[in-house]
C-alpha cells in the first residue's frame, strides 16, 4: 500500500518525506504466532470486512481497520520504537543522507561506490528510494555487513520507466561492471551455442559448442543438455544425419563418404530444419509505461533473442521489429534476461505486441 501511494506521489512531481510503519512486522510483533501475516489472511483471522480486494480503495479501509484493531491491542509502545529509530545511524559511515534524500521514488537500477567512485554493487528495484533505504536497516553486527557498509561512499542511480527495464538494466550493469559485492547473476551468461558451418566436403554442419565471442551463434543456451536436445529434436524431425551433426561421434573417413547423402539434397534439409527454428523462435515487443505520460516504453525479441528497449513518444511508428529498433538501445542478451521478459509477458499477456508475422 505504501508502494502505490509513493508511485502517485512520485509520478505527481512531488516528494514524500515521512516516517513509515509496516503493517506486516508490526502484526507480528502484536500477535506472534499467526500462521500468516498477509493482510487477506490478517483480515480473515480477525473477521475484518474486505471489498475490492486488492483495489487501492478496498485494501485503503481494510489496513485502516486492522491498525485500529493493533492500536487498541498494545500495538503503541512497539510503534513508538519502531519511529524512535535514528536513520542517521543506519546509514553507512561514509555516504551522505542527502545522497539517499535525492533519491526518486519510481522504478530503476542504483550504483553504490566505493571512495574512488568504484562501482562495488548494482542493484535494481521497483522504487529506488525504498529498495536503497532497505539495505541500511536492521544492520547485523557481521564482519562482511560492516565491510560492505563501509566500503560506500556514494550512490548513484538510472531511473526506468517498468520494473522489467530496471531488472534487465541490473542484469547487463552486473555483467558489464562486474562488481565485488555482486554474486548472484555473475553465473548467469549464455554458455553454450549452436552453430552452423560448412566442411571441406560441403557440407553443413549443425553442432553445439561453448559460446565463442568472435563466431556468430544461431542460439544460444545455459547449459549443454538445453542445446543438445533441440539439436536433437531437430535431427529427428528433418532426418538429418547425426554423424554431421556431432551427435553420433563415429569418426568419418574418407571410406565413408560414399555412405552419406548428397551434399546438396542433404544442406537443403538442414536449411529446412533452420527456418523452422527460426519461426518457433518468437519475434514480439513488450509496451508498457513510459517515464512520462506521453511516452511508451519498448523491449523487444526479435527470434527469441533480446535485442535491446528504449523509449518512443506516442503509439508504435509501425509493426515491424526493424521500426522499434530506431528507437532502442541493443544490449547483451543472458538467459537470464531471456527468461525474466518470458516471465513478465507470461504474468502480463497484454502488454505483448507479436512481430513474428510482420
Amino acid at each position: 500500500m505504501i508502494t502505490l501511494f509513493s508511485n502517485i506521489i512520485y509520478r505527481s512531481g512531488l516528494d514524500l518525506n515521512c516516517s513509515k510503519l509496516c503493517t506486516v512486522r508490526l502484526s507480528r510483533q502484536v500477535f506472534p504466532g499467526l500462521p500468516s501475516y498477509s493482510l487477506g489472511n490478517l483480515c480473515r483471522h480477525f473477521d475484518i470486512p474486505v471489498t475490492q480486494r486488492h483495489r487501492a480503495g478496498g485494501d485503503v479501509t481494510a489496513t485502516s481497520i486492522l491498525f485500529d484493531h493493533l492500536l487498541t491491542n498494545g500495538a503503541q509502545i512497539f510503534i513508538e520504537r519502531s519511529l524512535k529509530r535514528s536513520k542517521e545511524q543506519s546509514l553507512p559511515p561514509h555516504l551522505p543522507r542527502e545522497k539517499v534524500d535525492c533519491l526518486p521514488y519510481g522504478p530503476g537500477v542504483y550504483y553504490f561506490h566505493d571512495g574512488k567512485g568504484k562501482v562495488v554493487y548494482v542493484g535494481k528495484a521497483k522504487n529506488l528510494k525504498y529498495r536503497v533505504s532497505s539495505h541500511f536497516t536492521h544492520n547485523g553486527a557481521g564482519r562482511q555487513r560492516q565491510e560492505f557498509l563501509r566500503t560506500i561512499h556514494d550512490i548513484s542511480y538510472q531511473s526506468c520507466a517498468t520494473e522489467l527495464m530496471a531488472g534487465i538494466l541490473e542484469s547487463v550493469e552486473i555483467q558489464r561492471l562486474w562488481p565485488i559485492y555482486n554474486t548472484s547473476q555473475k553465473r548467469f551468461g549464455a554458455t553454450y551455442a549452436l552453430y552452423c558451418f560448412e566442411d571441406r566436403r560441403g557440407y553443413l554442419r549443425l553442432g553445439i559448442d561453448r559460446k565463442r565471442k568472435n563466431l556468430q551463434a544461431l542460439y544460444t543456451f545455459g547449459l549443454y543438455l538445453e542445446g543438445f536436445n533441440l539439436l536433437k529434436g531437430l535431427v529427428e524431425t528433418y532426418s538429418l544425419d547425426r554423424r554431421l551433426c556431432f551427435i553420433d561421434r563415429t569418426v568419418m573417413d574418407e571410406s565413408a563418404a560414399g555412405e552419406l547423402p548428397v551434399p546438396e539434397v542433404y544442406n537443403q534439409q538442414v536449411v529446412a530444419a533452420l527456418e523452422s527454428l527460426k519461426k518457433k523462435l518468437p519475434t514480439f515487443a513488450v509496451m508498457d509505461q513510459g517515464r512520462d505520460p506521453n511516452e511508451q516504453s519498448i523491449v523487444l525479441m526479435e527470434e527469441g533473442r533480446f535485442y535491446g528497449m528504449g523509449y518512443l513518444n506516442g503509439g508504435p511508428p509501425g509493426v515491424s521489429a526493424d521500426q522499434l529498433k530506431e528507437h532502442l538501445t541493443s544490449y547483451p542478451e543472458t538467459d537470464y534476461i531471456r527468461n525474466l521478459i518470458y516471465q513478465y509477458v507470461q504474468k502480463w499477456p497484454g502488454k505483448k505486441l507479436d512481430l513474428s508475422s510482420s
